[in-house]
């Protein structure tokens, strides 16, 4: 059985899940320390200012804001596989900024930065960071933009960066910005229906970038379009996505299975049950549809009532709350795999004196109470293996036991073994790793959980903050996040024994 191997133990072990010792697999060795991969980056109580990328065998970026005496200065260091740095560097701007979207793929970081607010005296008020990984050159574009809005997503193809806004009108915006001929560009200009942006995708085996795009045409129909750029930011095909009548096409997501095939996944919603305008978010089913050779292919539909499970349709009536979050996990050339995350906002209710009191002195106290959202409880997990048609073929399901995240994200990881498809499902929650191997609908593992601890045996972790685990590269894994960590041997005062941290520590699956 493989395992992760990725920390310490203070005690003899042999072969144990998660602790496996590589010198002498038949030698046990006692009151050993064998600390893990790990970089840890001391930081103050309740900051979280690094940002990190994935960049495959070429390591990894962090980009962050630490001189907090210094609002102008930005730095990007750039790590190996081994956490060797590799280069670190300031960047100093010509004012104080806030990051809006960053991204990576295995040749380039960027990120996109914007001021607080407009200010007609700033000749920029957002700044583009790019760094070429093998020249190890980096690049500022700065510009002014005048439609002020927020910056959500960026994606870089060729010379065009690709980003997102959404202003305080609920409206969507695409723009492209050439960093040859520094001019600025707004996609979609000339269509009248209002439209919600869903992904970029960066299509290495056309060179291309596709924009997927929920056009709203009317109350009850929405239209997925497909938008695929060249480098030089112009528009190579466009496709619609139009259903019938009675779906609502609420999410799509895309992925390329090889050089002649794509498949399409998102969720929808019954126009005959339910108003779509008010239950968006309480998807019915997903969609998924293939495009073979250019051409879109029958679309299929897999409703949620109709599977087994705790979830089906008589089940979600006495739970109208209950919503769903899918999105795509990981594919090979045959085979995609879909998570569907099932969950329920929480509220707490908060007591306090109502405006309608005339004083603290001479008048009767009035309370009131409002419900205030505490998080969001996730419940149930669909994995969902669809083939290369778009044609659903099995799915399997895992209870999360009601964890409590504080916002809606994409929680469940996926990786395939090549070998066996022996198939690894991962998540990252409160500091732990949990996880599990199925192969079809066989359990080759259940669910497995380990702790990620520091890196010296005389700190315990007391917090947990802001955890995420990727796979990175072949069998190579890594977990990041904020612990807060005491350390019980010292003699110090209360606060030098205490000190928060950002890490990276290095997982390998064997």
């Amino acid at each position: 059985m493989k395992a992760f191997i990725f920390r310490h133990s203070f005690y003899a072990i042999c072969f144990l899940f998660g602790f496996i010792k590589a010198v002498n697999p038949n030698v046990c060795y006692a009151q050993a320390y064998d600390p893990p991969l790990r970089i840890e980056l001391e930081v103050e109580d309740n900051k979280y200012p690094y940002h990190l990328r994935l960049l495959g065998k070429n390591g990894f970026i962090l980009f962050s804001k630490t001189d907090i005496k210094d609002a102008w200065k930005w730095t990007i260091t750039h790590y190996d596989t081994n956490f060797k740095r590799l280069l670190s560097k300031d960047i100093k701007l010509e004012t104080p900024l806030i990051v809006s979207a960053i991204n990576a793929d295995k040749e380039n970081f960027y990120a996109i930065l914007q001021a607080a607010s407009v200010d007609k005296k700033n000749l920029a008020n957002i700044y583009v960071i790019q760094y070429n990984i093998t020249s190890k050159k980096i690049d500022v574009f700065s510009f002014y933009q005048s439609d002020w809005t927020n910056i959500n997503n960026i994606a870089l193809l060729g010379d065009v960066f690709v980003y997102t806004t959404y202003n305080a009108k609920a409206e969507d915006r695409i723009y492209l910005f050439n960093t040859k001929t520094l001019t600025t560009s707004r996609l979609y200009e000339n269509k009248t229906s209002p439209f919600e942006f869903q992904e970029f995708y960066l299509d290495t085996l056309t060179n291309s970038l596709w924009l997927i795009t929920k056009f709203f045409e009317s109350k009850r129909v929405t239209v997925i379009t497909l938008t695929q750029l060249d480098g030089n930011g112009k528009v190579i095909d466009e496709k619609d996505i139009i259903v019938g009548e009675n779906y609502y096409l609420n999410s799509c997501k895309m992925m390329r299975l090889n050089a002649n095939q794509c498949l399409l996944i998102g969720e929808y919603t019954l126009n005959y049950k339910e108003n779509p305008s008010i239950t968006r978010n309480n998807n019915a089913g997903i969609f998924s549809v293939a495009i073979t050779n250019n051409e879109i292919h029958q679309i299929f539909y897999l409703e949620y009532g109709q599977l087994e499970g705790p979830f089906n349709t008589t089940n979600r009536k006495n739970n109208p709350d209950l919503h769903s979050n899918t999105y795509i996990a990981t594919q090979t050339d045959s085979i995609m795999i879909v998570v569907a995350d099932f969950y329920k906002p929480e509220y707490v209710h908060e007591t306090h004196p109502s405006s309608m009191g005339y004083g603290v002195w001479n008048a009767p106290t009035y309370l009131a109470t409002e419900a205030k959202l505490a998080g969001f409880r996730y419940h149930l997990a669909y994995f969902f293996i669809y083939d290369k048609s778009g044609k659903m073929q099995w799915y399997n399901t895992f209870n999360y036991n009601g964890l409590m995240l504080k916002n809606i994200k994409e929680l469940m990881r996926v990786h395939i073994e090549e070998e066996t498809y022996n198939t690894l499902y991962f998540f990252a929650f409160d500091g732990k790793l949990y996880s599990l191997v199925n192969n079809r609908d066989k359990i080759i593992q259940p669910i497995n959980i380990e702790k990620i601890e520091p890196s010296s045996r005389f700190y315990s972790v007391n917090t947990n903050a802001r955890y995420h685990c990727d796979h990175w590269y072949d069998d190579s894994f890594i977990y990041y996040g904020y612990q807060s960590l005491y350390n019980r041997y010292s003699n110090s005062s209360k606060s030098k024994k205490n000190k928060q941290v950002f890490y990276v520590n290095k997982l390998t699956y064997k």
